[in-house]
């Protein structure tokens, strides 16, 4: 069992300042809302309404 990283909600200066840092986060799934990372977690875990 394994897990999965999900951000969400963050200001512009976040991200900017991640990038500049050199980390990488290729494999992080980004999400714009709270509320839009909470339906696709949903769906992942339930399938497709």
């Amino acid at each position: 069992m394994g897990c999965e990283t999900v951000i969400s909600g963050l200001f512009l200066v976040i991200p900017r300042t991640i990038v500049e840092l050199g980390i990488d986060v290729a494999s992080i799934n980004t999400i714009a809302t709270l509320q839009e990372a909470f339906i696709s977690a949903m769906r992942r875990n339930l399938g497709p309404e």
